[in-house]
């Protein structure tokens, strides 16, 4: 087993990963930019010595708790919200998520950047969840099993319609019974993929729905500090369809 030293891309470093994915996306590359992990120009210590190892994770859960325990002594002050670190460690694990075909190049579909690196000159705040190694940290460490099973179960690179929503709006994603009630409501609990319709925008009691509510009810009632089961008492009959659906197909 090879440990890393855990380091944070420079300014030319995320500039060179970019071009990197440009390239893989349109199929031209075919392995990583020599030196782009480990090269002064490229990249710097983090600000406490840490370490990993390269491997695969089978869902978000064992990304989400192999990452705090790895990057713990860091202390979250330096890991939350720093773009140089998470794009290091979305470049050093890309190829544990994104598979080649028999020509080496990265099926890399439609992934955006920010899946993988986060650019401050370009990357939307509300984005940054989306990069697949935060949210698993992020998740992990907020929630765990207890209020968020349904997201660590799910693949790191899946980012379902209903997850989206759900992290879009940090206020919602850090309160521990609205994300069990999602989970409650729109997620499959023997396959962990959401149930049908529950993703469409127009879905009558589906999660676009479920904001709008929650914003009303946020008028009356403290509802990022209620239980996931207090606000399901409070949600008018149109989710009760969602609620007692057994249906497993995805959005």
């Amino acid at each position: 087993m090879t440990i890393h030293q855990v380091k944070e891309l420079t300014s030319d470093g995320i500039k060179l990963a970019r071009e990197f994915l440009s390239d893989a996306r349109e199929g031209k590359a075919i392995e990583l930019p020599k030196g782009l992990l480990t090269d002064a120009v490229y990249a710097k210590d983090a600000a406490v010595p840490c370490f990993v190892e390269k491997r695969a994770f089978a869902n978000r859960r064992e990304a989400g708790e192999y990452l705090s325990e790895a990057l713990a002594p860091l202390g979250i002050g330096n890991v939350n919200g720093n773009y140089p670190l998470w794009s290091w460690l979305g470049i050093f694990y890309f190829d544990s998520f994104v598979e080649q075909d028999d020509e080496n190049r990265y099926k890399l579909a439609r992934l955006p950047d920010y899946a993988f690196v986060l650019d401050t000159n370009t990357v939307n705040p509300r984005d940054m969840l989306l990069h697949r190694l935060m949210l698993a940290w992020e998740a992990y460490r907020r929630h765990g099993d207890q209020f968020a099973q349904w997201m660590l179960q799910q693949p790191v690179t899946s980012v379902p319609k209903i997850v989206e929503r759900t992290i879009r709006s940090r206020q919602r994603f850090s309160s521990q019974g609205i994300v069990k009630l999602i989970g409650m409501l729109y997620i499959d609990p023997q396959s962990y993929a959401p149930k049908r319709g529950a993703g469409n925008d127009d879905a009558i009691g589906g999660i676009r729905r479920l904001n709008d509510v929650l914003d009303q009810l946020y008028m009356t009632y403290d509802v990022y500090g209620m239980s996931a089961e207090q606000l399901l008492a409070l949600l008018p009959d149109e989710f009760k369809r969602f609620n007692t659906a057994a249906g497993s197909a995805r959005d």
